[in-house]
């Protein structure tokens, strides 16, 4: 009567909210197993008392170890939480991070073209014709940098692909001339634009392997080739003006003739200003 007694005033001292999670089964159906084999001499009492005493026991003891498992459970939500407030604070200082760097990168970026830009400016300052020189040529400032020769290279390949496209459009309009007197004008122009075409290609050719002891050879054949090349083209504008090679009837108020006078002579001021910058190699 003592044991049960002591049982009921510690049951009586127990929490009135017992319950028991799904996850906490497990643990305290082992919690039973352990009380049993811890309380083995309740086996000696009667059955009845046996039967009472086990279920206040079980009661008693399970319902703070249950109690235990939620704290447990609690605790590791805590830690988990914890956890990933520390992956969301490595993310933002990753993605920091990241933005830094490019932010640092397009700095640099423009620091970049800044320079190049400048430099295109000045270089063209030399030329007959820099505001043309400096419109065209802007637009690569990333391929061009501050190196004069490459600076002379895009030159060339700009006046070379303005050679082309203009030699397609003077071959169409010497066809579709009106007027007789400008046929022949027309005729030779096709030609010399073609020449020039031609010379330019040459020239760039050369100027890809422009280094080593035959630099002074190389240039020299470059400088050869685009003023050939620029020659070929003044004397076609002189043509379709009505000056050599126009003859009596100029072609000056035909509008095939006119345009393709147009065309060619922007080609000659690209022309003109690659061979600036091809001179300024020499001297730099």
């Amino acid at each position: 009567m003592y044991e049960l007694k002591s049982i009921h005033t510690t049951i009586t001292r127990q929490p009135s909210n017992f319950s028991v999670s799904k996850e906490d089964v497990p643990i305290c159906i082992y919690t039973t197993k352990l009380l049993e084999s811890r309380f083995l001499h309740v086996l000696h009492n009667p059955p009845t008392t046996k039967l009472f005493i086990m279920i206040n026991i079980i009661i008693i003891y399970i319902n703070p170890h249950c109690n235990l498992c939620q704290t447990e459970k609690r605790e590791r939500e805590r830690e988990r939480e914890r956890g990933m407030d520390s992956r969301y604070a490595l993310a933002a200082l990753l993605t920091l991070l990241l933005f830094s760097e490019r932010a640092c990168a397009r700095g640099h970026h423009r620091h970049i073209k800044q320079n190049s830009t400048n430099f295109i400016r000045t270089s063209c300052s030399a030329t007959l014709y820099p505001q043309v020189c400096y419109k065209t040529l802007s637009a690569y400032a990333s391929t061009i940098r501050v190196s004069p020769l490459q600076l002379a290279q895009t030159a060339l390949n700009v006046s070379l692909s303005c050679a082309r496209t203009t030699l397609d459009v003077v071959s169409d309009l010497s066809r579709a001339a009106e007027a007789a007197a400008v046929a022949p004008a027309m005729s030779d122009c096709v030609e010399n634009v073609g020449d020039s075409a031609d010379q330019l290609r040459q020239s760039l050719e050369e100027m890809r392997g422009l280094v080593g002891p035959e630099f002074g050879v190389r240039i020299g054949n470059i400088q050869t080739w685009v003023s050939a090349a620029l020659t070929n083209e003044d004397t076609c504008a002189d043509a379709l003006r009505g000056g050599v090679g126009g003859g009596s009837g100029g072609g000056g108020s035909d509008a095939a003739a006119e345009e393709a006078r147009s065309q060619v002579e922007s080609l000659g001021q690209l022309t003109s200003n690659a061979l600036a910058l091809v001179n300024r190699l020499t001297s730099d």
